[in-house]
C-alpha cells in the first residue's frame, strides 16, 4: 500500500510540475510552442523528464490495476491496493484537470496509451 501512495505522489508531482514548466498558451500556435521549446531548453527538458516520470507512475499504477482485476474468492485482500491505486488516479486526474485540462488530457492519454502498449512488458 506504501508503493502505491508513493506511486500517487509521484504521478500527481510529475503531472503538476508538467503543467507548470510547458507553457501552451492559447490560441495555440504551433510556431510559437516550438520557438518557446528551443528558447528555453532547460525548461523543456525539466518538463519532459517530470512527464516522463508521472507517466511511469502512472503505467505501473494501471499495470497493477489490470493484473490483479481478475481476483477469485478469497483474494479479495489483494485487489485493495489496485483498486485504492485507481481511485487515488481519478482523483489527482480530477485536480490536475481543474488546473490545466490541456495538460491533464495529454498527460493521461499519454499515459493510458503507453499503459496498453506494454502491458505483457
Amino acid at each position: 500500500m506504501a508503493g502505491v501512495i508513493m506511486l500517487l505522489a509521484v504521478s500527481f508531482t510529475g503531472g503538476y510540475l508538467f503543467i507548470e514548466w510547458l507553457d501552451i498558451g492559447m490560441p495555440f500556435y504551433a510556431h510559437v510552442f516550438i520557438m518557446g521549446l528551443i528558447m528555453a531548453p532547460v525548461e523543456f527538458l525539466a518538463a519532459a523528464m517530470a512527464f516522463f516520470s508521472g507517466l511511469s507512475a502512472n503505467w505501473l499504477l494501471l499495470k497493477l490495476f489490470l493484473e490483479r482485476r481478475g481476483f477469485k474468492k478469497g483474494e479479495a485482500i489483494n485487489a485493495v491496493p489496485a483498486i485504492s491505486g485507481m481511485f487515488g488516479l481519478f482523483i489527482v486526474f480530477a485536480v490536475l484537470f481543474a488546473l490545466s485540462p490541456i495538460h491533464t488530457v495529454i498527460f493521461f492519454g499519454a499515459s493510458l496509451v503507453y499503459g496498453i502498449i506494454s502491458i505483457y512488458v
